[in-house]
């Protein structure tokens, strides 16, 4: 999701890209997607602060210099980095198994998405606070980042799509209920990862019941929503 840009949790086999080479070991190849590997790492073990250009190539075993080949300065890296991290996203959710009745039930299906959106977040803070914070302020000048950010919201859009009811001509509808739905799932991400219970103080909820009760909300809202004229 991104730039227009969910019982037991379920687990998604984790990204080939969020581990890295030992210290040393690149010795040919494609050394783009290795510093993007070895800066994925930095970022989930230290932070967004104490990752660099530099530390990542002492990591790949590689000159202080050798990234400049790829990455004009430390945005474009942070940036290459959040595209990865919109691409793990993706796999995470297309990964997590889907059973017989998510196969039949577009309904499943929206859920899982929106439970794996979550999940993700929960499981890769760092990642997820990079693809959409303020460390890459001019998002645009970058076009994977874009691509990317966009190919994952559009895996919400065709989640969405197929529970919209009733034939219309007015695309807001598609539109603006899939944003709507991903700014609430992404709120709930949110929440999770700063370990906020919201403005109520009442009972603290587990990532797994939050997102439920915003699927249940959603899944009520599709249900309901008919076509009508725009504001």
């Amino acid at each position: 999701m991104g730039t227009s840009p969910a019982a037991t949790p379920l687990m998604a086999p984790e990204p080939s890209t969020g581990s890295a080479k030992p210290q040393g070991q690149y010795h040919h190849g494609d050394l783009r997607a290795a510093l993007i590997t070895c800066g994925t790492q930095l970022l989930d073990t230290q932070g967004v602060a104490k990752l660099s250009l530099r530390a990542a190539a002492q990591l790949a075993g590689v000159s202080p210099a050798a990234p400049f080949h790829h990455f004009k300065d430390k945005q474009g890296f942070l940036a290459a980095i959040a595209a990865q991290g919109f691409r793990d996203l993706a796999a995470w959710r297309r990964n997590t198994p889907p059973d017989e009745t998510a196969a039949r039930d577009p309904r499943e299906r929206l859920r899982l998405v929106m439970r794996g959106y979550v999940e993700f977040a929960c499981s890769h803070p760092a990642r997820f606070n990079l693809m959409f914070g303020p460390e890459i302020p001019n998002r645009l000048e970058y076009p994977e980042l874009v691509q990317e950010a966009s190919a994952s919201y559009a895996l919400l859009k065709r989640a969405v799509e197929p529970l919209l009811e009733g034939d219309h001509d007015d695309q807001w509808l598609t539109d603006d209920f899939v944003f709507a739905v991903w700014a609430a799932v992404h709120g709930i991400a949110m929440l999770r990862i700063n370990r906020q219970r919201g403005p109520s103080a009442g009972k603290q909820r587990s990532a797994q019941e939050l997102t439920e009760l915003l699927v249940q909300f959603v899944l009520a809202a599709l249900q309901n929503l008919r076509p009508g004229p725009q504001a």
